[in-house]
């Protein structure tokens, strides 16, 4: 017994639409072997879904940006280097606990 979901419905639509437009990511892979009948080859597919594509998309964007705001960290040393650096103990502590409850998992009732 199949079980029909929205997400199937969904993979069975982009998988019609790829087939009608010839964009169609199936391909014989290395290892594959063809059937005994000819024109017929045994393939595998894989399809990424919609969500799957625009996180790789992102991350290609994001693996481009600076980890570190470069100009704000030696902004940073210069204030440490002359003493004008103020450090605000009790809203760091705020922050890390912002920080800590963004990161914890929500506990479902």
């Amino acid at each position: 017994m199949a079980v029909d979901t929205v997400e199937s419905r969904e993979v069975q639509k982009v998988q019609k639409a790829r087939k009608n437009s010839g964009l169609s990511r199936t391909k014989q892979l290395p290892g594959t072997q063809e059937t005994k009948q000819p024109g017929k080859v045994r393939t595998d597919t894989v399809s990424i879904t919609g969500s799957a594509e625009l996180l790789q998309t992102l991350e290609q964007k994001l693996s481009v940006l600076p980890v570190v705001d470069k100009t704000k960290v030696e902004s940073i040393k210069k204030a440490i280097a002359s003493g004008q650096y103020t450090f605000n103990p009790e809203k760091t502590a705020e922050k890390f606990m912002q920080l800590e409850s963004a990161l914890t998992p929500k506990k479902l009732s």
